[in-house]
């Protein structure tokens, strides 16, 4: 549990870090979708910030169990190279660090 914690808090870091944290919350018809990474309503960052990081915090709270493979860092190295971004090896680690914790069932 404690490496997807640290994973999830070096996620957050790195997305504030490259300017992909938002300030604002998304609609309420943006959060409802029902769109894999609500990829119709909202971009990655936004729903990794505001969908994945709280749900799944949320999840580990309570003890639910969690996904057993997610393939966040597939959609992160899409969302990069979308966006054109640079210097975004924090971020990508990041998310495959949560991709490894959900694989091997290390929450």
């Amino acid at each position: 549990m404690d490496r997807l914690v640290s994973a999830l808090d070096a996620l957050e870091a790195s997305m504030k870090q490259k300017d992909l944290w938002e300030t604002e919350m998304p609609s309420a018809e943006a959060m409802a979708s029902t769109a894999p990474f609500s990829c119709d309503t909202m971009g990655f960052n936004q729903w990794l910030q505001f969908i994945f990081l709280p749900k799944i915090r949320q999840m580990i709270e309570q003890g639910e169990p969690l996904p057993g493979k997610c393939e966040l860092a597939s959609m992160g190295i899409h969302f990069v190279g979308q966006k054109g971004l640079k210097d975004v090896m924090p971020f990508l680690k990041s998310l495959k660090q949560i991709d490894n914790c959900f694989e091997q069932n290390l929450h």
